[in-house]
């Protein structure tokens, strides 16, 4: 089950984008076909980022529609010989990543403390459902990175798809 989590949270998708380009030209047709900032695409779909040769980080933007879990790419313009390469990683956003990780171990914690801890009045359950709402609040929590990482499924496709139209030769 931990590896299975583990795999939720943390899993990523590597990406290459290789073109005969100069490093220069690359970053300058990608700028080109991604809009700088979330505010200027808010009535219609777009790959949202920045680009420069040292760092490109990319996310679709879909109007209407706010998902911390969609994945980003992060990756950087490399030279292999005589051919440019666009090197990273689609995965969550960091930050989602770290918040996600302390809500469920706090919710461990709160967890282990409500099974552990006698109760001052061993006649009344409050342990018990203690522990069960912390339960709920894991399942919640597992299910709702789930879900957004089930809407944004296709997003890896589509900003590949505008990556590579941006690079062709």
């Amino acid at each position: 089950m931990w590896k299975k989590l583990k795999f939720l949270l943390y899993s990523s998708v590597e990406a290459r984008f290789p073109t005969r380009m100069s490093v220069e030209e690359a970053v300058d047709r990608l700028s080109r076909n991604v809009i700088r900032g979330v505010w200027r695409t808010l009535f219609f779909e777009a790959v949202v980022g920045s680009v420069t040769a040292d760092r490109v980080v990319l996310h679709r933007h879909r109007p209407w529609l706010h998902n911390s879990f969609i994945p980003f790419f992060r990756g950087r313009f490399v030279r292999e010989g005589d051919r440019t390469v666009l090197s990273g990683a689609f995965g969550m956003a960091r930050l989602v990543q770290v918040f996600v990780t302390l809500w469920l171990g706090m919710v461990v914690l709160f967890f282990a403390l409500f099974l552990l801890a006698p109760s001052a009045h061993s006649e009344e359950p409050f342990p018990f459902f203690g522990a069960l709402i912390a339960l709920g609040m894991f399942c919640f929590g597992v299910g709702l990175v789930w879900f957004g990482r089930r809407i944004g499924r296709s997003d890896i496709e589509y900003i590949s798809a505008v990556v590579r139209d941006a690079l062709e030769v």
